[in-house]
C-alpha cells in the first residue's frame, strides 16, 4: 500500500508548488498523513526531501513555508491520530518510532557496521528481480539525466522522482536488507524510478514502431529467458544452498552451471540486440531494453507460476515440516 500512497504524496505536493490554493495545501497534507500511516521511515525520508526542494527551489518565501508547513501538518495530524487509535486499543505510542530506530541499529551500529558481503547480496538480488534490462535501463537514464544537469544546471521537478527513487532503493539496499531475497523494501523506490523513466523517455522523440517486429522481439526475449537462463532464483536460492549442505563439489558444480546459463542468456540477447540494431528493429537502445524487459520477465512469470516450488517469494518448500519436526524432536523444549 505504501507505494500508491508516496505516488499521491508526490502528485500532491507538485501540485501545490504549481497552485498554492487551500485545496492543494490540505490534499498534500492529507496525503502526508496517509503515508506515514503506512509506514514511518520511507515518508520521513521523502518528507525531508519534498522539504529541501521546497526550500532551495526558486520560488517566493510565502511558497516555500506554506509547503513545510503542509507537510509538518499531515505529520503531526498522523501523530494525533495515532495517539488516539494506540490509546483505544492499549498499544504502546512509541512502539512503531523505537522499531524503526532498532531495526536501523541493528543493521549498522550494532552489527559492526555496514556488512559489505550483505550489501553486495542485496545488490545482487535487487539486480535479478528488477531485470538485468530494467535494471540497465534506469542505469541509462539516470547517468544521462545526470550529464545533462552537470552541463545546463538546471532542475526538474521530474527529477525529484529520480533522486528520491535512487535514494530509496540505495538506502534500503545498504540498510533495509532483502526478505528472503526479494526486494520488497524497495518497491516505492522502484516505482519512482519507473516514473521518472516513463517521463524521461516521454522526451525522447518516437521511434517508428512496426508493432508485430516488436512483439517477436518480445517472444524471442520470452525464449531466451525459458531455455538459458531459466529461474534463476531457484538456482541462487535452492539448488545452491541444498548442495552447500552435500558438498563442495556439489556446490561447485551448481555455480559452474549458474556460470553457464548466465553465459548462454547474455550472449543471446547480446547477439539479438545487434540482429535488431542492423537489420530487424532499428530503434533506439531504450526501445530494446524495454522489449527485451518485457519478453525476459514474461518468461521468468511462466516459469515461476507453472513451478509447484514456489510460495510468495521463497523458494524451497519442500520438506519443510519434516526439517521443522527434525529440529524440534532434538532441541529442549524451553529453547523453542
Amino acid at each position: 500500500i505504501m507505494v500508491p500512497l508516496l505516488l499521491f504524496l508526490f502528485w500532491s505536493f507538485i501540485q501545490l508548488q504549481r497552485s498554492l490554493h487551500l485545496k492543494e495545501a490540505l490534499v498534500t497534507g492529507l496525503a502526508t498523513t496517509l503515508a506515514f500511516s503506512a509506514k514511518i521511515t520511507t515518508p520521513f525520508l521523502i518528507s525531508l526531501l519534498l522539504g529541501g526542494y521546497a526550500l532551495f527551489r526558486k520560488s517566493a518565501l510565502r511558497i516555500k513555508l506554506i509547503s513545510w508547513m503542509t507537510l509538518l501538518g499531515g505529520f503531526f495530524a498522523f501523530l494525533f491520530l495515532w495517539r488516539v487509535y494506540s490509546s483505544a486499543m492499549k498499544l504502546p505510542f512509541a512502539m512503531p518510532f523505537a522499531y524503526a530506530l532498532q531495526a536501523f541499529n541493528s543493521r549498522t551500529h550494532a552489527a559492526g557496521g555496514f556488512n559489505l558481503p550483505q550489501i553486495a547480496e542485496n545488490l545482487a538480488y535487487l539486480f535479478f528481480w528488477l531485470g538485468p534490462f530494467t535494471f540497465l535501463l534506469f542505469l541509462i537514464l539516470a547517468v544521462g539525466r545526470v550529464w545533462e544537469w552537470g552541463k545546463a544546471r538546471k532542475f526538474y521537478e521530474t527529477d525529484l522522482f529520480l533522486i528520491a527513487g535512487a535514494f530509496l532503493v540505495a538506502g534500503y539496499t545498504v540498510v533495509g536488507g532483502t526478505s528472503f531475497g526479494f526486494p520488497r523494501y524497495h518497491a516505492s523506490g522502484i516505482a519512482l524510478l519507473f516514473l521518472f523513466s516513463g517521463l524521461r523517455l516521454s522526451r525522447i522523440p518516437p521511434d517508428a514502431m512496426p508493432w508485430r517486429r516488436a512483439s517477436g522481439v518480445i517472444l524471442a526475449g520470452f525464449l531466451i529467458e525459458i531455455f538459458t537462463l531459466g529461474d534463476f532464483f531457484y538456482l541462487l536460492r535452492f539448488e545452491l544452498r541444498e548442495a552447500m549442505l552435500v558438498s563442495n563439489s556439489a556446490a561447485r558444480a551448481v555455480l559452474e552451471k549458474m556460470a553457464l546459463k548466465a553465459f548462454l542468456y547474455f550472449s543471446s540477447f547480446g547477439l539479438l540486440f545487434l540482429f535488431c540494431r542492423k537489420k530487424w528493429l532499428p530503434v533506439s537502445a531504450s526501445v530494446l531494453l524495454i522489449l527485451f524487459s518485457l519478453g525476459s520477465n514474461l518468461g521468468l512469470n511462466f516459469l515461476q507460476n507453472r513451478g509447484g516450488y514456489q510460495t510468495s517469494y521463497n523458494y524451497g518448500t519442500r520438506h519443510i515440516v519434516q526439517a521443522a519436526q527434525w529440529i524440534r524432536e532434538r532441541t529442549p523444549a524451553e529453547t523453542r
